[in-house]
């Protein structure tokens, strides 16, 4: 079932355009800076002080993405849209990670 899913979300990228998380990770510094978009899974979410941070999963990789907690945060396994900035080292407490600024999220 869980293959099922990562091959839906898959086919769900490649009809919007989004670029597969692997791929982002992989060629981070190719990517740095860009606006991107990428489909899938919401794994976990975390509020913090007017920003949060939420991990997106798409079967290839996942991501963690930082958003506007003004923008809502989505829920723990919503299939979701996210279209951001991607930032190949961002500072994330004592960490350099690399994170999608949410520009735009909607559902698949």
């Amino acid at each position: 079932m869980r293959a099922l899913a990562g091959v839906v979300l898959l086919l769900l990228a490649a009809c919007s355009g989004a670029k597969p998380i692997k791929e982002l990770l992989d060629h981070a510094f190719s990517f740095d800076s860009r606006t991107v978009r990428v489909v899938g899974e919401v794994k976990t979410a975390v509020a913090t002080l007017g920003d949060g941070v939420y991990q997106i999963d798409d079967g290839t990789g996942a991501l963690a993405v930082w958003t506007r907690t003004g923008n809502g945060m989505p829920r723990v396994g919503a299939k979701i849209n996210v279209e951001g900035q991607f930032r190949s080292a961002f500072p994330l407490g004592s960490h350099m990670v690399p994170v999608l600024m949410e520009q735009h999220r909607s559902a698949p």
